[in-house]
């Protein structure tokens, strides 16, 4: 016997349409159900109220949102502003790796258990991170703490990238420097003017030559001295010429008197022929001995004009013949040393002429010198300033990178985040009826589980 005999309920006529009717309940029939069974949906329906109303006013708390911001470092290059690292690329480094693993160090170095999220956004495509997390007012000191080392390592990372990208900048500098140290070194302007100034010291030497009037005088002596040894030569060479022309006109002299002698032996000699034809013609003892005279004399004409004839035509010919040739080679001479004597002569001018010309051409050249030097001066001041303008542009470079800096951090927000006490109260309400009726629709399902029971007993 079942032991629910002595209280047999009376069953309810449910309306049977078809199988699938028979499965779901109707309003109606939840409401004649909600009358019978309404103990139970309020036991729970007061149960679940009563637990909410507790949570809401003595274990829920209410909840902030912590946002740390901070502002991605920057590099200026030709008025052209560029993060050192692309919001983007640094939202996924802080989401994917440091969240991770700092998190985990700091829970164990904390001794924190609860689990919390960190969310990252960049507004607005800007240079702008916002780095929040949701916790309780007695969480914040705490995970302000957690934001603080958050941004620490990013700000490290950062100053690492700024570090290399300093790197060839600063080598850079540094090489300017030492360029700059060797510049402003004075040994460096005496290296490179030392050229300029042993020209400009032999050029110095040159002009003081030709203004030495000593040493000029010393040249213009030994050109009058050669100037008078030629004028001498000239006068010797025209002296032997007068000689030998003097010589010539006695050699001119005796030929006439010779040939007039000659001329004189030859009418002796005719006329001493002519008597002795004559006597030859009378002969007589006296004639004979006549023509024996005449004819030694005659005899001694002819050789003595034999010897003035050989004389006349040969021994003064020959006199003469030299006596020309000597004429000849001493004018020769003569022209050549005249010739040299114009030469010497037109030296000497000429040098006087270039003397005052080299003085004007060397001052000209000491100047020039004189000037490459005080170029050589300017470029080396000018090799230093422009150093000077490279060193002050390199450093222009290094001061135009920006760090990355906090602009806040971890800011509460003014307003609370998460539900407050009427949401939750509201909610917790909807869930109690919720509970009631399914406390109800449970006990409908047990009775029914009974009643079924029942039939099968009695069955």
């Amino acid at each position: 016997m079942h032991p629910n005999d002595g209280h047999h309920h009376k069953q309810l006529p449910l309306p049977h349409k078809n199988k699938m009717q028979d499965d779901n309940i109707d309003i109606i029939e939840l409401w004649i159900l909600q009358r019978k069974y309404r103990k139970q949906f309020i036991v729970a329906f007061l149960f679940f109220m009563l637990v909410g109303i507790l949570y809401t006013y003595f274990v829920h708390t209410q909840a902030y949102s912590l946002v740390t911001t901070i502002q991605i470092g920057t590099r200026e290059r030709d008025s052209d502003i560029s993060p050192i690292e692309t919001p983007e690329s640094l939202l996924s480094k802080i989401n994917n790796a440091i969240v991770p693993s700092y998190s985990n160090d700091w829970m164990q170095e904390n001794s924190y258990r609860k689990v919390f999220r960190t969310t990252t956004s960049n507004p607005d495509n800007s240079n702008i991170i916002l780095i929040s997390n949701q916790v309780s007012e007695k969480e914040i000191e705490l995970i302000t703490d957690f934001q603080k080392g958050l941004v620490a390592i990013v700000k490290d990372d950062h100053k690492r990238i700024i570090k290399s990208l300093k790197s060839p900048v600063l080598t850079e500098l540094g090489f300017a420097k030492i360029e700059l140290q060797k510049l402003m070194n004075p040994i460096t302007l005496e290296y490179k003017m030392k050229i300029g100034q042993i020209k400009y010291d032999e050029e110095a030497i040159k002009l003081s030559k030709l203004e030495d009037k000593q040493y000029f005088d010393i040249q213009k002596a030994e050109f009058k001295n050669n100037i008078l040894r030629g004028q001498h030569e000239s006068k010797i060479l025209s002296d032997l010429e007068a000689g030998n022309l003097k010589q010539f006109e006695r050699i001119e002299e005796n030929k006439k008197i010779l040939l007039e002698t000659i001329n004189n032996l030859k009418s002796q000699i005719s006329e001493a022929t002519k008597n002795r034809r004559a006597a030859a013609v009378n002969a007589t003892e006296l004639s004979a001995m006549s023509q024996l005279l005449i004819g030694n004399e005659i005899q001694q004409n002819q050789n003595r004009l034999r010897s003035l004839e050989e004389r006349y035509y040969v021994e003064l010919e020959n006199v003469k013949t030299e006596l020309m040739q000597k004429i000849e080679e001493i004018r020769l001479k003569k022209i050549e040393s005249e010739k040299k004597l114009d030469l010497l002569n037109e030296k000497y001018k000429r040098m006087i002429a270039d003397n005052q010309f080299m003085r004007a051409q060397q001052k000209l050249k000491v100047e020039e010198a004189k000037m490459m030097l005080e170029q050589i001066k300017l470029e080396h001041l000018n090799d230093i300033k422009r150093k000077e303008e490279k060193v002050r542009e390199i450093n222009t470079r290094l001061d135009n990178f920006n760090e990355t800096r906090i602009v806040s951090i971890a800011v509460p927000s003014l307003r609370r985040t998460g539900s407050s006490q009427l949401q939750l109260l509201v909610m917790i309400f909807i869930g109690s009826l919720f509970a009631g009726i399914v406390a109800m629709l449970l006990a409908m399902f047990r009775n029914k589980v009974n009643e079924k029971l029942e039939e099968v007993v009695v069955g």
